[in-house]
């Protein structure tokens, strides 16, 4: 397996629904399987002061609530201590700058960034352009990353619009489309039993792996997708 870098997962909308249902528990279990670098720091970035003490607590609510039977005390020691916490309210003309300024204090955050936008769709071309603008996007040393979680657009156009946006400040090589819900039960019953032939229906299907190419992004939501000039991998399993 790849060792990953020591890096910082800054967390948009780290207070929000997907963050607490989806994001928090899937980050504990991937540190549980041992797939997060030792040297990774979460850094969650909300529009309101909390301070690191109380958001920790409410991390700790949100494993409760998810894993009903408990969960391992050692790997959570492990997981909370990777945890720092970050106002960023929206009507502060220097919140960004803020941002920055605190991710320059290298004992404590990896200087490899990646940015997961776990906000509002409208926001996704603002935030990379406000994070470009203090110049948390450059990689002259190190690496930089930005996921964009579904929907990348409505359709066709609106697409491109949001593509053209972000390409302005980040490299394709930079980008990464995600929608975790391509393997949820609706998406793989829908899929399998539109299937004509018999022999490929929900009974006889195990999976169905989809491989696609385009030099343009379009209106779908790609998993695990790294850049639009590969080959594009889409796995219902």
């Amino acid at each position: 397996m790849k060792v990953i870098d020591p890096c910082t997962l800054v967390l948009f909308g780290a207070s929000g629904n997907l963050s607490r249902i989806k994001l928090m528990p899937g980050l504990f279990r991937l540190d549980q399987a041992g797939r997060l670098p030792e040297k990774m720091t979460i850094l969650s970035v909300g529009r309101s002061p909390v301070s690191r003490e109380d958001w920790l607590a409410d991390i700790k609510g949100m494993l409760d609530a998810k894993f009903k039977n408990g969960y391992d005390q050692e790997v959570f020691k492990r997981f909370i201590a990777r945890h720092q916490y970050h106002a960023n309210p929206p009507d502060d003309a220097q919140a960004f700058n803020r941002l920055k300024e605190t991710l320059s204090n290298e004992a404590i955050f990896p200087q490899n960034l990646a940015y997961f936008l776990s906000v509002r769709p409208s926001d996704f071309a603002t935030i990379v352009e406000q994070l470009a603008g203090v110049g948390l996007t450059q990689e002259d040393k190190y690496w930089r990353r930005v996921v964009v979680e579904k929907p990348f657009g409505t359709d066709l156009k609106s697409a491109q619009e949001l593509q053209s946006s972000i390409t302005k400040h980040l490299k394709e090589s930079q980008i990464y489309r995600i929608d975790h819900y391509l393997a949820n039960p609706r998406c793989k019953t829908s899929c399998c039993n539109a299937l004509p032939m018999p022999s490929l229906n929900h009974c006889g299907t195990r999976i169905i792996s989809i491989t696609y190419r385009s030099p343009i992004p379009n209106n779908w939501a790609w998993a695990s997708v790294r850049s639009s000039t590969t080959p594009l991998a889409l796995c219902v399993t």
